[in-house]
């Protein structure tokens, strides 16, 4: 491997770092649903539907992702603890959404928005703006030319430049990590080691390089550089303490997941000052990993650009549910591929001959080749019918 090719990642997880908020991944995941929204608008106009439907359905969409989503990781992936913590189920801001449960999710919410009209009232806490929700009503009803299959042919494309966004989301924030790899593209997530060493008391800056030591197997050289503050009380001894203190004192299994510290003996420490404040650095190995976010996120975009063009020059020729058909029998053998370079979510999966992300694939896979076969016979018996007419 050329150790002057693989990519250090560690940007922050934060928009604006000194407030916190917001984050990268919940922006990209809102603004798919802002994308998706405007092109549902295009759709709907191109097809001579009503537009202002598009806002309903997006509520529908949002409200069947995020539960889907929600429910699908905390039965998915650990039931027994969500059974015995079942409040947890609700604090979705702590992270574990499962996109297989999102899918679902989808597929409920899209047969409520073509079958039901639900009506909402609400007693406003600020008027036009929030309120609390009073009574809901369900009525039984057709929405005119939108029938479930005519709806999951087109939501497959917003459905796809949505996933483009969202797992572009978990690479910025270091989430969903590959396997590692001695490939010329490796990515070292570096941010957990940088958040690890922001609490050493003193220090305020923590920046990482390409270092100049021996490549080892499935490990590159990295120079990490510490700023501490303007402190009195700081002198090279104190300053090389706190760091090799810091260093070897690392308890997130998180951090040495992507670094490895060379021996005490053969560790490399260099303290300088620097306008008048004091730097180390530190000679580290990182550990080269599949970016498997931007894999799922690049055929993610690709499936758009591929689904868009094929409705709109040939949707009027295409059968309907034979876009959904191939758009899921696509997406989760890709999906199922790509799994095959991350990291099991959870310790159970080490077990299983396929981890949870391919067992769960394999279904909404078959489910998309019977779409395909189905389909195909329903627009074969159409055809007959107006043959023998």
């Amino acid at each position: 491997m050329a150790f002057f090719d693989f990519i250090i990642w560690s940007p922050a997880p934060n928009i604006i770092s000194d407030w916190n908020i917001p984050r990268w991944y919940g922006l990209l995941f809102a603004m798919g649903f802002i994308v998706s929204q405007q092109i549902m608008y295009f759709i709907y106009k191109k097809e001579g539907l009503k537009e202002k439907e598009v806002d309903v359905l997006t509520v529908h969409m949002i409200l069947g992702v995020v539960l889907g989503a929600r429910l699908g990781h905390c039965l998915f992936y650990n039931p027994l603890y969500y059974l015995k913590n079942p409040i947890e189920i609700f604090m979705i801001w702590e992270g574990g959404l499962a996109s297989h449960g999102g899918a679902l999710g989808i597929l409920i919410a899209v047969y409520v928005f073509v079958n039901y009209d639900i009506r909402v009232k609400f007693f406003p806490l600020i008027k036009g703006i929030i309120g609390i929700p009073t009574s809901i009503k369900s009525t039984k009803k057709k929405r005119e030319g939108q029938s479930f299959l005519w709806m999951v042919d087109r939501l497959v494309i917003v459905v796809a430049i949505t996933g483009t966004m969202i797992r572009t989301g978990n690479f910025i924030n270091s989430e969903i990590i590959g396997i590692p790899t001695d490939s010329e593209y490796g990515v070292v997530f570096s941010r957990s080691l940088e958040e690890s060493m922001l609490r050493t008391p003193l220090v305020n800056q923590v920046e990482f390089e390409e270092g100049k030591g021996d490549v080892r197997e499935g490990l590159v050289p990295m120079k990490m550089t510490v700023h501490f503050q303007r402190d009195k009380t700081l002198n090279d001894a104190t300053v090389k303490t706190r760091l090799l203190s810091s260093l070897y004192n690392l308890g997130s299994a998180e951090v040495r997941r992507h670094i490895v510290l060379p021996k005490n003996d053969q560790i490399k420490l260099e303290v300088k000052q620097k306008e008048g404040h004091y730097i180390g650095e530190v000679d580290i190995y990182g550990i080269p990993r599949h970016p498997a976010q931007l894999y799922e996120a690049i055929y993610c975009l690709v499936l758009f650009f591929a689904f868009f063009h094929v409705w709109y020059y040939y949707r009027e020729k295409i059968p309907q549910g034979m876009l959904f058909g191939a758009f899921l029998a696509l997406l989760w053998a890709l999906r199922f591929l790509d799994e095959f370079f991350k990291e099991n979510q959870e310790k159970f999966e080490d077990d299983y001959l396929l981890n949870m992300g391919q067992i769960l694939s394999i279904p909404l896979f078959s489910f998309g080749l019977f779409m395909i076969f189905y389909s195909l016979k329903t627009n074969k018996k159409s055809a007959d019918k107006i043959t023998n007419a």
